[in-house]
């Protein structure tokens, strides 16, 4: 009886894990795609494109959603954000960044993250950011070029 209940469950173990591998292989490859997207994400090399599609999570949010940009460093893959702090606000669409203040200065900021269209991002969480960024100097320098362009605005 129990060599019975071995023998139907070893395929359907076997088959559960290759399962859960392509699985994982899967997403794997559509963050890749999502990262080859992002144009300040496309001066890394294969190597640390592999890695970072490891810790990036791909999001979507929804028309008139609130996108909570304390969260990580979202980087927009399609569609169109509205990103409003006080009295002035701007949209963020397709290769566009933000969260990265709230990352870097700390604290909740007064910004508000607000899709206007269907949107796919990539999040950067806070507990990989500046590993991130002290690897790859290129992309820490053009963050900081982009934020000195928006505190002259």
């Amino acid at each position: 009886m129990i060599l019975g209940i071995v023998i139907y469950a070893l395929p359907a173990g076997v088959f559960a894990s290759a399962f859960v591998r392509e699985l994982r292989s899967k997403s794997f490859f559509d963050t890749w795609n999502l990262v080859a997207k992002v144009p300040i994400l496309k001066t890394l090399d294969a190597l640390a494109i592999g890695k970072i599609v490891e810790i990036l999570e791909p999001s979507e949010a929804k028309v008139n959603e609130i996108i909570d940009a304390n969260q990580g460093m979202y980087f927009i893959i399609s569609g169109v954000v509205e990103i409003t702090r006080g009295d002035q606000s701007r949209e963020l669409s397709e290769g566009g960044f933000f969260g990265e203040m709230e990352i870097l200065f700390g604290g909740k900021r007064n910004v508000i993250a607000k899709a206007k269209t269907p949107v796919e991002f990539l999040i950067l969480r806070p507990k990989y950011f500046k590993e991130f960024l002290e690897a790859h100097m290129v992309i820490r320098d053009l963050i900081k070029k982009e934020i000195e362009n928006r505190s002259r605005a």
